[in-house]
């Protein structure tokens, strides 16, 4: 045990006498895992809770190969007023709707009641034209495009409801389509649907695309919202706790660190965020601070009882960092031991929680000495 307790101490003032060495080190890794993070992706499908030798997946990816589940988005126009989708207003909005969805770079092809290349009989076997191409208000012309699409049962049921008060605008991009390219056709879809919006009829998205990219937005929006004020509650906290500037910056150092390593990781092995792993930054705030803290609070202590900064340092570290280094490592234990389960997500959570964990704690032993050490002649101190 006191041979053990003295090769702390010899590591630490090993530490100690390279306090730029360990910063430098720290920059750089840093800057290179921050670097890397312009690579985080996010993906929002529910597929990955799933491995991907189930049978349910794979018959799931075998049917979205097939019939392009992910290169289309369904806009539908509902009309509860009497003759419903069968008015003169709501047809000119699912034309105005077509025409302007058709101007999306990247939509390939909108289905929709205009222009759908209606079959009819003749003399001569078959004519296929458009079912409407404008727009009238004349009651004889609206009629007779009801008995059109209910002679066609190809359209009622499936393009228009049974009952007329709602139909379908299929919009369809490339079956080779990236996420930020569905992305960026939905946005410009539903900018198209608010400003051709009317009094009488609602206007309603549906399909995987969509609600993908709802989940990829919610995402992105709940990390904009909520680690800043995370990060404000940390900050007040550790300002209470502590009533200095040093006891502020470097439990907050330590989590940037933490989250940066994290977040750099993901993005150089291609791992996406996802529903799960989008809980990261938040989950390593509230972890990785209790390190620094001890370790910041027991240095304070025993500089208000010594004269030697540089020793109660070295006793900081020594003493408590043991202790500190036990605790962190049972937590990456525990994170790790995700690794068992066989719901994706959850496994990367874990994984990736136990690095970040790891990462808080290699920082408040060895970086947050270091900057101590550094700064010790010009910060102010009990």
């Amino acid at each position: 045990c006191r041979e053990g307790f003295a090769l702390i101490v010899t590591m630490t003032r090993w530490m100690l006498r390279h306090p730029k060495m360990i910063v430098l080190s720290f920059c750089l890794v840093t800057a290179f895992f921050a670097f890397e993070m312009k690579n985080l992706a996010v993906d929002p499908s529910v597929d990955i809770f799933v491995p991907d030798d189930h049978p349910e997946v794979v018959f799931f990816k075998e049917m979205r190969d097939v019939f392009g589940l992910f290169n289309y988005f369904i806009v539908g126009v509902v009309d509860e007023r009497e003759k419903g989708v069968y008015r003169a207003d709501t047809l000119q909005l699912v034309k105005d709707l077509s025409l302007a969805f058709a101007e999306i770079p990247g939509v390939t092809k909108v289905l929709s009641l205009y222009e759908f290349p209606y079959i009819e009989g003749d003399e001569e076997g078959m004519t296929v034209r458009p079912l409407y191409t404008e727009v009238s208000s004349d009651p004889a012309w609206l009629s007779g495009l009801e008995g059109k699409v209910r002679q066609w049962p190809m359209l009622l049921g499936n393009l228009v409801s049974r009952d007329g008060k709602a139909t379908a605008l299929l919009v369809r991009y490339t079956r080779d389509s990236t996420p930020e390219l569905r992305r960026g056709v939905y946005h410009q879809a539903m900018d198209t649907i608010r400003t051709a919006r009317t009094p009488h009829q609602e206007v309603f998205v549906a399909g995987m695309s969509a609600i993908e990219t709802c989940i990829s937005d919610s995402i992105i929006r709940d990390l904009q919202r909520l680690l800043p004020g995370v990060y404000a509650v940390v900050i007040l906290c550790l300002w209470l706790s502590f009533r200095r500037r040093l006891g502020v910056v470097l439990p907050l150092l330590t989590v940037i660190i933490s989250t940066l390593w994290t977040m750099g990781l993901m993005a150089l092995l291609r791992v996406p965020l996802n529903t799960l792993t989008s809980s990261l930054p938040i989950l390593l705030t509230a972890v990785g601070t209790a390190y620094t803290i001890h370790i910041l609070f027991y240095f304070l202590h025993r500089v208000a009882q010594t004269a030697d900064r540089e020793e109660a340092l070295v006793q900081a570290v020594s003493q408590v960092g043991s202790a500190v280094a036990m605790a962190g490592l049972t937590t990456v234990g525990g994170f790790a031991a995700l690794v068992v389960t066989d719901f994706v997500p959850i496994r990367q959570l874990g994984l990736f929680a136990a690095f970040g964990t790891w990462v808080a704690l290699i920082t408040s032993v060895t970086l947050i000495p270091a900057i101590l050490k550094l700064s010790m002649n010009w910060i102010r101190l009990p």
